[in-house]
């Protein structure tokens, strides 16, 4: 296992990941999921329902992309070896905080998220 960083890396590392997952989903994977989706259905739907489709695909892939570091924090191999009450719980929980980053990033931008 890797060591933990000592106190002032420990604290630069938390930002940097908190700063480089907010630019990465919010910025760049929710945006772009919203003019995809906004090219493909913008005749069919309204631009709110297309903001909502955009933020739910970007929270599920927020909470998706947490489950690598549970894997390898209790030392499972594989994604089988997963309990799924332990798949649910992070989905949910991650997918709720991306939910709201994403409502308030397409409200108020980037910083507001």
């Amino acid at each position: 296992m890797l060591p933990h960083p000592r106190f002032p890396f420990s604290v630069a590392a938390s930002l940097g990941a908190g700063i480089g997952e907010e630019l990465f989903f919010r910025l760049f994977f929710l945006s772009f999921w919203a003019f995809i989706l906004g090219c493909i259905l913008k005749r069919i739907l309204s631009q709110g329902i297309i903001s909502w489709m955009a933020i739910a695909i970007a929270a599920v892939a927020f909470g998706a992309m947490h489950l690598p570091n549970i894997m390898y924090l209790y030392g499972f191999k594989s994604l089988g070896d997963l309990p799924p009450a332990v798949i649910v719980e992070l989905l949910v929980l991650n997918g709720i905080v991306g939910v709201i980053a994403g409502v308030e990033f397409i409200k108020y931008g980037l910083i507001a998220a």
